[in-house]
Order: C-alpha cells, then structure tokens, then sequence
C-alpha cells in the first residue's frame, strides 16, 4: 500500500504541477495584451495559491470523503532562475508544512525542501530553458485579445476586475507538459522505476483534457490579479485512469507479490475528488523582495 499513496501524492503534485497580468482610456484588448506581457516578463513576482475540494476514497465496499485544503505561498525570480515557496497541506484535519527553495546552476535546477526538521536536496537536469517557457499557468497565456471570452466584471475589495475566460488546449498543455516531464524523470525515479515513471506520465498527459481558466486583470495596474480554475474533471479523469493501470499492473505482478494480493485490495477501489478549485493571486510584479537560502538547506545532502 506504500507504494500506492507514493503513486497518488505524485500524481496530484504532477497534475497540479499541470496544477502552480489600464491605463486611463485603454481598450480592454490592450489591458489583455499589456498586463500578459508584463507577467510573461516580469524579472521576479509573488504569488499566493489555495486549492480547496474534496477525495472520496472507496475500498472494500466502504467510502471515506476527506476535505482538502492546500495553501502556497511563492516567490519567483527569473534569469538566474530561483524560487522559495511554503506549502500547508490540511487534509482530515491534519496540516503538514513544507518549506523548498529552487535556485539554477548552469542548465539544472536544484531543489531543497524541508519536511518535518530535515532538509533533502534534489536535482533536476537541464530543464531551466524549459521551466523558463512554461512557468506557471500564467505562461501558458496569450497576448492575443481574441482568444479571450469576456464575462460579467467581479468587485474585491471595492476594485472592480475586467473577467476573462482563457481556454487552453489539451495539446498546448501535452506540448509544455511532456519536455518538463521527461525532465523530471531522473528527480522522481526514487519514487518509482524508470518505466513506470514514463508510463505514469503518459497516463496523466492523455486525460488531462483541455483547461479553462477565469482571469481577473486590474485596468489600472495593466496587471493579472489572479487566475482562477476547476481541476474537478480533469483530475478525475487522470485519477480513473490511473486506477485502471495501477490494477492492470497488480494483476500482472499478484503472483510475485507473497505480502498482499494488490489486484483484489483495487479490485473496487475509487478515487475521485469533488469541488477541485485552484485559484492564483499575483502581486508584486518586480518587485518581490529578495532572499537567501538557508545554510541548513545548502548543506543538505543530495538524494
């Protein structure tokens, strides 16, 4: 069963890895165009993320709803890239906080992360170029007014926000996705083999489907607010089909397996998740405060 929650809590970091921007008398197609420019080429930002829902775990006839609740705070710089992020996980009642600092040496992007009291590194090898072109979500806009439907404006803190909605391909998604998964590869084979890995990836790429985001643009700032989606149907689908494989192979392998018959225990097993909502708020658009990375976390040995 190690093996499984290992599988489940890669797949949901992967996904949400696929999981995490006017001027006095402007059209709005120029607010649209100025503010995704001035993201795309931001030099450094902060960002807060949350992702609240609910996974319904059915085994053995019997279903479990657990609330989940995930809280990220970001903050990013470009060229050299670096990044710092706390992540609050609550799920069942239960809060786990995760502290990782990313910062680039030549072509590869080293990752410390500080779980509990101890600090791990890990390395992931030549994908800056990559992380650079892909980012998060806000990356995957265009500058193109034309692709953008327009909704009913939204007020937050008495300041009234242009909404947009932005759809963005399943094929836009595959063709970001699959260099920066195959980048990932040797960073996450301690988790599973090599094969499985590709064959996991594969597996998440295919159900993704397409992607339609809600983005909020400040008209003054000429800035994204946030960007706001449901990851509701895609992360079923993704979590449908990775129970399928996950069972296909335990079947395959029940007879070198003496500890547990895996194929029976997944026999009407389900994981689905309900009200999977991501939104992302921007602010502080070069000029993020600086920082450093801890000493503690410098001297981590490599994994």
């Amino acid at each position: 069963m190690k093996k499984i929650s290992k599988l489940m809590a890669l797949v949901m970091c992967m996904t949400m890895v696929v999981c995490s921007l006017a001027g006095c008398g402007k059209s709005e197609e120029e607010i649209i165009k100025n503010s995704v420019s001035k993201i795309n080429n931001a030099k450094c930002f902060d960002m807060d993320a949350s992702m609240t829902g609910k996974m319904t775990v059915t085994a053995a006839g019997q279903s479990q709803d657990v609330d989940m609740d995930m809280k990220m705070s970001t903050t990013s710089f470009q060229n050299p890239m670096k990044a710092k992020t706390t992540t609050i996980v609550t799920s069942a009642g239960v809060s786990t906080t995760t502290e990782s600092y990313v910062q680039q040496e030549d072509k590869d992007l080293v990752v410390y992360t500080k779980a509990g009291d101890t600090w791990t590194k890990g390395k992931m090898e030549n994908v800056t170029d990559i992380m650079q072109a892909s980012g998060d979500m806000s990356k995957q806009l265009s500058e193109d007014s034309s692709k953008y439907t327009k909704k009913e404006d939204q007020t937050e803190n008495d300041k009234t926000y242009l909404v947009y909605d932005y759809t963005v391909s399943l094929k836009e998604t595959k063709d970001m996705m699959e260099d920066m998964f195959s980048s990932m590869t040797g960073g996450l084979g301690s988790m599973l083999q090599e094969e499985e890995m590709k064959d996991l990836m594969n597996t998440i790429l295919d159900n993704m489907g397409d992607i339609t985001m809600t983005i909020w643009f400040d008209s003054e700032d000429e800035s994204i607010y946030k960007i706001t989606y449901s990851m509701t149907d895609m992360m079923n689908k993704i979590l449908d089909a990775v129970m399928k494989k996950l069972t296909e192979s335990a079947k395959k392998d029940s007879k070198d397996d003496s500890e547990v018959d895996l194929a029976a225990a997944l026999a009407d097993a389900k994981i689905s998740v309900k009200d999977l909502n991501m939104t992302c708020t921007y602010k502080n658009l070069d000029s993020a405060a600086d920082f450093e990375i801890p000493k503690e976390a410098l001297e981590a040995k490599e994994e």
